[in-house]
C-alpha cells in the first residue's frame, strides 16, 4: 500500500529539496500533455488519409459514415460510403446460408448466417442487390476498364481461383408484390441482363445466395457505392429490351419478370373459377401454377421467390377482381371494340362508295376490302335511298 503526504508550505518558507535520484524517477512515467507534432498541418493530412483507408477498409456493423474534415468548417459533400455496414443491416431475418454447398441450404437467423461462407443477400420479393458470377479469374480493373462497367459495391473475390461474385446496391430496391410497377420491374430486368451479358456471368446462376463479403474466407473489396437504375442504363444498350410483348432472357432478374408476368396474366382469367371460393385456395392455386411456370426456367428460381411472387399476385387480383369489377371491365372493353369496328366499317363503306364512282365491279370492290359482296351492295343502295 502506498502514502501520499501532503506538505503544506508556508509564506517565506522554504521547500525541502528533493531526494537524490526521485525527480528523475517522477519524470520516467510522466506523459507530455499535448504530443509532440513537427509539422502539424503534414502530420494532420497524414493522419486524416490513414483514418480514411482504415475505415474503408474494416467496416462493421455498428460503423458510421466518417468525414475527416477541419474543425468550423463544411462537411464533405459525400461521407465515406459503408458498403459492408449497407450487406449487413439489410440482410433478411432467416436468410438462408452454407459453408458448403454440397451439404445443401441452411435456414439461420442473422447471426448465426453472417458466420457462413454464403449467405442470402436479397429479401424474398425484393431486391437490394443485382448478383453476377463470373466463373473466371477477374478483378475490378477488368469491369471498370475492360468492360466499361461501374465499380461493383462489393467484389467478392476467391482467393484460389480468382472467380468473384459481383455485388451492385441498388438506392431503390425493386419490389415483386400487388403494388409494384410492372415498367419498374421490367426496367430493371433489363439492366440486369445486360449487366450479366456484359460482363459475361454464369447465366444459370438463380441469385439466391452469394458468397458472404463479411466472411474472412473471401478476399472482399469494398469499391463503389450504391446505384440508381437510370445510373447504370447509361452504360448498357437496352435497345433489344424495350419491346414488352416479348419476355427476357432467362437470365438473373429476366426469370423473375418472366415468372411474374406470365403468371399475372394467366391469373386475369383464372380468377373467374374462384369467385365462390376463399383466398387461401385462390393462393395455393397461383401457386402452383408460378411453379409450373418455374421448372420450365433452365436455372429454377427458388422455392421461397415464387411463393412471394405467387402470393402478391393473388392477393392483387383478389382484392381487384370481384363478379361485378369483371362486368364492368368487359362491358368497357366491349364499347372501345364496338366503337373501332364502327369507325372501321365507316372507313370501308366510304372507300367502296368512292371506287363504285370510278367505275369499278362490286366483285372487285368486295376482295379488295375484303367484306362479303352482300356489304357492298348494302352500302352502296343506301347510297342511292
Amino acid at each position: 500500500m502506498f502514502y501520499v503526504w501532503r506538505r503544506r508550505h508556508y509564506k517565506g518558507s522554504t521547500p525541502r529539496p528533493e531526494p537524490e535520484g526521485r525527480a528523475e524517477r517522477k519524470d520516467r512515467y510522466m506523459l507530455p500533455k499535448y504530443p509532440i507534432v513537427r509539422n502539424p498541418k503534414i502530420e494532420q493530412k497524414t493522419l486524416k488519409n490513414e483514418l480514411n483507408s482504415i475505415f474503408s477498409e474494416n467496416l462493421g456493423e455498428n460503423d458510421k459514415n466518417f468525414s475527416f474534415t477541419k474543425k468550423n468548417s463544411k462537411p464533405a459533400p459525400k461521407a465515406i460510403f459503408c458498403q459492408k455496414s449497407l450487406f449487413s443491416q439489410n440482410l433478411p431475418t432467416k436468410p438462408y446460408c452454407a459453408d458448403y454447398l454440397e451439404m445443401g441450404l441452411r435456414i439461420r437467423s442473422t447471426e448465426s448466417a453472417l458466420k457462413h461462407r454464403y449467405i442470402q443477400p436479397n429479401h424474398p420479393n425484393s431486391k437490394l442487390w443485382l448478383l453476377f458470377d463470373v466463373d473466371r479469374p477477374t478483378c475490378v480493373s477488368q469491369t471498370t476498364d475492360e468492360l466499361n462497367l461501374p465499380a461493383p459495391t462489393l467484389f467478392v473475390q476467391n482467393p484460389k481461383n480468382h472467380h468473384a461474385h459481383l455485388l451492385y446496391a441498388l438506392e431503390t430496391p425493386v419490389h415483386f408484390n400487388e403494388n409494384s410497377s410492372l415498367k419498374a420491374i421490367r426496367f430493371a430486368g433489363a439492366v440486369d441482363v445486360s449487366m450479366s451479358r456484359t460482363l459475361g456471368a454464369d447465366a444459370g446462376y438463380s441469385g439466391l445466395i452469394c458468397k458472404n463479403p463479411l466472411n474472412e474466407y473471401w478476399r472482399t473489396y469494398a469499391v463503389g457505392g450504391a446505384y440508381d437504375l437510370h445510373e447504370l442504363a447509361e452504360y448498357l444498350d437496352l435497345k433489344k429490351y424495350n419491346d414488352r410483348r416479348t419476355h427476357l432472357p432467362e437470365i438473373g432478374l429476366g426469370r423473375n419478370c418472366t415468372l411474374f408476368d406470365k403468371t399475372r396474366k394467366w391469373s386475369y382469367k383464372a380468377i373467374r373459377e374462384f369467385f365462390g371460393a376463399t383466398l387461401g385456395q385462390w393462393e395455393q392455386e397461383v401457386f402452383e401454377q408460378a411453379l409450373c411456370y418455374n421448372t420450365g426456367f433452365e436455372s429454377q428460381l427458388a422455392v421461397s421467390e415464387v411463393k412471394a411472387t405467387a402470393k402478391s399476385i393473388a392477393k392483387y387480383t383478389w382484392l381487384r377482381f370481384s363478379p361485378q369489377e369483371f362486368s364492368r371491365i368487359q362491358s368497357e372493353r366491349g364499347k372501345r371494340s364496338g366503337q373501332a369496328r364502327l369507325e372501321l366499317s365507316e372507313d370501308k363503306r366510304t372507300t367502296a362508295i368512292e371506287m363504285d364512282l370510278n367505275g369499278i365491279k362490286r366483285v372487285d370492290i368486295a376482295k379488295a376490302l375484303n367484306v362479303s359482296k352482300g356489304t357492298i351492295s348494302k352500302w352502296l343502295n343506301k347510297k342511292v335511298s
